[in-house]
C-alpha cells in the first residue's frame, strides 16, 4: 500500500478514535447512547480498512471478508448516524423504529456475508481476489445499487433536516461549522461516492473518508454542546451546594440532560423528556410553586414543591442551560395554612374569630349602610363542663355553631364570628327588621328542648345600624338587650338543669 494512503489512514483512524476515547468517560451518560454506538462503529470500520489493507499481501480470503464487512459497517454506520442525528435534535427513535432499523442490517449482514454463493451484492468469490486492486475493482450488483440508494436517500433526508435545525440555532455560538461549508462538504460527498460507485473507483473509499470526518464533526457538536451541563451536573459547587434531593439540568433546547434519581423514579421522568414533558409529569403529581403567597389551597393532599430555576453558562461554553431544583415543603406549606386559618378562623367551630373580625370592621364600615347584629351567649357552660366534663362542653359550643350556621345558611352576606368562650355574633348585611327577627326565631327554636339537659339555653340580643351608626355602637344595643335577657334566663336553666341532672342520675 502506498505510504500516502497509509498516512491518511493513520489521520482518519486519530479522527475515528479520538471520540471513542472521550465518549467512554462519560458511558453512564444515557444522551450520549446513540453517539457512542456511531463512533463505535466508525472506529472499527477503520481498524477493518487498515486490517484489510495489511493482510491483503498475507491472504487474501481473508481480506475478501474483512472487506465484505466494511459494507456492514457503512450500512450499521449510516443507520446509527441517523439515529444519532436523531437524538441530537431530541426526537429519538422509538422501540419499533430501533427494531426495524437493527432488523434491515440483520438482514443485509446475511446478505453480504453469503456473498462468496450468491454473488448479490458484488460479483467476485475470494478466490478471484489475487491483489488488493481486485478488491478495489469488484463489480457492485443490482441489489447493492438499491441498497446504496436506499441509505443516499436517508442520509440526504437526515442530513437536510440536521441543516434546517442548526440554521434554527444559529443564535448559539456553539454550532460553528459554517452552513455553506456543510452544504457543499455533503453534496460534494455525495458527488464523489457516486463517482466511486459507478463510475472510477478510488484507492480510498470516500464514503469511508467522508464518514470518518462526519462522525467528528457531529461528535464535537454534541459533545460540545452537552459537555458544559455535565460539568454543571457534577459540579458540587453549583449543585450539591443548592440542592437537597432533586434536580434537573436542560440544554439551549430546552432537552433534559441529567435528572436526579429521586425526581426521575417519583414522577416517571424518561431520560430523553424536554422541560415541558418533565414539568407536566411533576406537577400531575405535586403541586410546584416559587411564591407562597402566591398559593391558594395549602391544605392539598398533593405534595407542595418549591422550585428555584436558574438560567446559567458553563465556563469556557458559548451556550446556556436552565437548572432546576426542588425542594418538598410540603409541611412547611400546610403549616402555614394552618397558621393562615387560625388567624381568621376558629379551629373548634370552623367560624370566624375575633381577629378576623377587628381586621374587617373598617371594611364592613365602608360596605354596608344597613347591617344588623345578632348577639349570642350560651347560658350555663361553666355548669354543663363541671357536671359532664369539658369534652361535653366544647360539644355543646359546637352544636351552637351548627345552629347558627343552619339558621343562617338561607342568606347572603352573613358572617358568623365566636367573639370568645360562649360569645358568638352573627353579622348580617343589608339588613332590616323581618330578617333580623326571622334569623333570631330560627336560632331560638333550633336550642330548644323539652330536656334541659339536651336544651342549649341561650341569650340573645339583636340591633340594626342606624345611618352613620359605628359599628361597634350597634354591636353595644346588640349586647345590652342580651344582658337584659341572660339575667333571667341564666339562672331559671340553672335551676332547671340541676334539677333534672339530680332526677336522671341520683335516682
Amino acid at each position: 500500500m502506498p505510504i500516502f494512503y497509509m498516512m491518511i489512514l493513520t489521520v482518519l483512524a486519530f479522527l475515528a478514535f479520538m471520540p471513542v476515547l472521550k465518549l467512554y468517560q462519560y458511558k453512564d451518560y444515557a444522551p450520549f447512547k446513540a453517539l457512542r454506538a456511531f463512533v463505535g462503529v466508525v472506529f472499527l470500520w477503520t481498524v477493518l480498512m487498515i486490517f484489510k489493507y495489511l493482510i491483503v499481501h498475507y491472504s487474501t480470503t481473508l481480506a475478501y471478508y474483512v472487506h465484505l464487512l466494511g459494507y456492514i459497517a457503512v450500512t450499521s454506520t449510516i443507520i446509527l448516524f441517523i439515529r444519532t442525528v436523531f437524538d441530537f435534535m431530541g426526537k429519538p427513535f422509538s422501540k419499533a423504529v430501533n427494531a426495524l432499523a437493527f432488523t434491515y442490517i440483520g438482514i443485509w449482514s446475511l446478505i453480504v456475508l453469503t456473498n462468496d454463493l450468491t454473488n448479490w451484492v458484488v460479483l467476485s468469490n475470494a478466490r478471484d481476489i489475487e491483489s488488493i486492486y481486485d478488491l478495489i475493482d469488484m463489480t457492485i450488483q443490482p441489489l447493492f445499487v438499491i441498497h446504496t440508494f436506499i441509505l443516499y436517500a436517508l442520509s440526504a433526508g437526515v442530513i437536510v433536516t440536521l441543516y434546517i435545525n442548526l440554521i434554527k440555532r444559529k443564535r448559539a455560538n456553539l454550532y460553528r461549522v459554517p452552513r455553506f461549508f456543510f452544504a457543499a462538504s455533503v453534496l460534494l460527498t455525495i458527488v464523489i461516492n457516486g463517482i466511486h460507485n459507478f463510475f472510477y473507483t478510488f484507492f480510498l473509499d470516500p464514503s469511508f473518508v467522508a464518514t470518518v470526518v462526519l462522525s467528528y464533526i457531529l461528535y464535537t457538536l454534541i459533545y460540545k454542546r452537552d459537555m458544559g451541563f455535565i460539568l454543571i451536573s457534577e459540579s458540587r459547587k453549583t449543585l450539591i451546594s443548592n440542592m437537597r434531593e432533586m434536580f434537573f439540568v436542560a440544554d439551549d433546547t430546552d432537552r433534559m440532560v441529567d435528572c436526579s434519581e429521586a425526581l426521575k423514579k417519583k414522577f416517571q421522568i424518561s431520560n430523553h423528556a424536554t422541560v415541558g414533558e418533565a414539568l407536566s409529569k411533576i406537577k400531575e403529581k405535586a403541586i410546584v410553586y416559587n411564591d407562597i403567597d402566591a398559593l391558594n389551597d395549602k391544605t392539598s393532599d398533593l405534595p407542595y414543591l418549591y422550585t428555584i430555576h436558574k438560567t446559567f453558562t458553563p465556563e469556557n461554553f458559548d451556550i446556556k442551560g436552565n437548572l432546576y431544583l426542588f425542594y418538598d415543603e410540603t409541611n412547611f406549606v400546610k403549616l402555614v395554612g394552618k397558621l393562615e386559618y387560625l388567624r381568621s378562623y376558629d379551629e373548634m367551630t370552623g367560624v370566624y374569630n375575633r381577629n378576623h373580625f377587628e381586621r374587617s370592621k373598617a371594611q364592613l364600615f365602608k360596605t354596608y349602610k344597613h347591617f344588623g347584629v345578632i348577639s349570642t351567649d350560651v347560658n350555663g357552660l361553666k355548669l354543663f363542663n363541671d357536671y359532664f366534663g369539658h369534652k361535653a362542653g366544647d360539644d355543646l359550643i359546637i352544636r351552637f355553631s351548627n345552629i347558627l350556621k343552619k339558621a343562617t345558611q338561607d342568606y347572603e352576606d352573613i358572617s358568623i364570628v365566636r367573639m370568645g368562650g360562649d360569645e358568638f355574633s352573627v353579622f348580617v348585611g343589608n339588613a332590616n327588621k323581618e330578617k333580623i327577627n326571622a334569623i333570631k326565631q330560627a336560632i331560638l327554636k333550633a336550642t330548644q328542648h323539652k330536656d334541659p339537659l339536651k336544651r342549649i339555653s341561650i341569650a340573645i340580643g339583636t340591633a340594626i345600624r342606624a345611618d352613620h351608626e359605628k359599628i361597634d355602637t350597634a354591636f353595644l344595643k346588640a349586647d345590652n338587650e342580651l344582658y337584659e335577657m341572660k339575667t333571667e334566663s341564666a339562672k331559671e336553666h340553672k335551676d332547671q338543669f340541676i334539677k333534672a341532672y339530680h332526677e336522671q342520675y341520683n335516682k
